[in-house]
């Protein structure tokens, strides 16, 4: 009965250690959308344009990136939840919710490049299918 004990307590550890092991490896992926949100929160619009993928900006002006963000009450930002974190190379998701002034509930979709060893943003999906 013991040595059941000391395998279950190790099989949990790993497992634990593995959990653990995979959100430090995508915690700078949540960091990088939640600072960009926090930036379009502060009325930085501009900087938090610019801090965007610049495959981004080849596709989506300026005009346009502000139109979707004030639109769509993204600048109303005031909390979010990443429940899904993934990445392959320099390609990273994440997806889960955006909380807005008025409480309503935003559900995202994260699409990021790291270059120069740093997330930057190079998609944005509101109610994304998946």
């Amino acid at each position: 009965m013991r040595k059941f004990g000391i395998v279950l307590g190790t099989i949990v550890l790993s497992i634990i250690g593995f959990v653990a092991l995979v959100f430090m490896a995508t915690s700078g992926l949540a960091d990088s959308a939640d600072d960009f949100f926090v930036l379009v929160s502060q009325g930085e619009l501009e900087t938090a344009y610019e801090s965007t993928h610049s495959e981004f900006r080849v596709y989506t002006n300026y005009p346009n990136f502000e139109s979707f963000m004030l639109g769509s009450g993204l600048v109303d930002y005031t909390d979010s939840t990443w429940n899904s974190r993934s990445f392959e190379d320099n390609l990273g998701t994440v997806s889960g919710t955006v909380v807005i002034d008025d409480g309503t509930i935003i559900p995202l979709r994260i699409d990021l490049i790291k270059e120069s060893g740093e997330w930057q943003i190079y998609g944005i999906e509101i109610n994304p299918i998946n």
